[in-house]
């Protein structure tokens, strides 16, 4: 990354936080809208070789995405590829830096302490709460960054919020994200990967791990 770059992305970070003041009482899709514009710029300005695939899949629909966890911006290259309006389930920790923790709160994001049970508890309700107002959520149900190309095995119950709710389960790969936890600048092309929506009426009857190892298969074939 060039001086320029670091100049420049400081000054977007900046950017970032004055503008989550001035919209923290604009409504959820204005939030949504700036942010995801803002993480297109990140990435084009970083010079990240970056392509989206599946947009088919894509909906305005409420949806329940399920994505692997691959690098510390994972979220920046989602909502970069995802420009309808939505929310992330997420650990509490990821919200130490003030404009992360601002911008957490713009779009209403479900944090949780995965240590604390009642906390667990809470988010699973919080979360099936919200897909029934309407509102479709991100998890990365391997609960942390893998740091490689491999899956980790997915959280006990990280699906039940769909199942709860009773929507459309969105399967999400990211491709070569790994790369980014270099140090060293990677040519390789970041992808994320869309996968054919699992409605409730294909995922009901199956036991939380039968639903788990599916979406596990359907992450790792658009992975293939």
């Amino acid at each position: 990354m060039t001086y320029f770059q670091w100049f420049v992305g400081v000054l977007l970070l900046i950017q970032a936080q004055i503008m989550g003041h001035v919209l923290k009482n604009k409504s959820f899709e204005q939030k949504y809208t700036w942010l995801h514009r803002w993480c297109v710029s990140f990435i084009k300005i970083n010079r990240i070789p970056f392509k989206v695939a599946g947009e088919n899949h894509l909906s305005k629909d409420t949806v329940f995405y399920a994505c692997n966890h691959q690098s510390f911006i994972d979220p920046l290259l989602i909502s970069a590829s995802i420009p309808y309006p939505m929310t992330y389930i997420s650990k509490a920790e990821n919200n130490k830096l003030p404009v992360v923790r601002l911008w957490a709160k713009n779009i209403e994001m479900i944090a949780f302490d995965r240590a604390d049970f009642n906390e667990n508890v809470a988010m699973l309700r919080s979360a099936a709460r919200k897909l029934q107002e309407g509102r479709s959520i991100l998890i990365f149900p391997e609960g942390t960054r893998s740091k490689t190309d491999q899956l980790l095995p997915f959280k006990v119950g990280a699906l039940l919020p769909a199942t709860l709710a009773k929507v459309p389960i969105v399967p999400v790969a990211l491709i070569n994200a790994d790369r980014l936890n270099e140090k060293k600048r990677t040519d390789t092309e970041i992808v994320v990967s869309f996968g054919e929506p699992i409605l409730p009426a294909e995922y009901k009857g199956l036991s939380h791990q039968q639903l788990s190892d599916l979406i596990f298969k359907r992450i790792s074939e658009l992975r293939a």
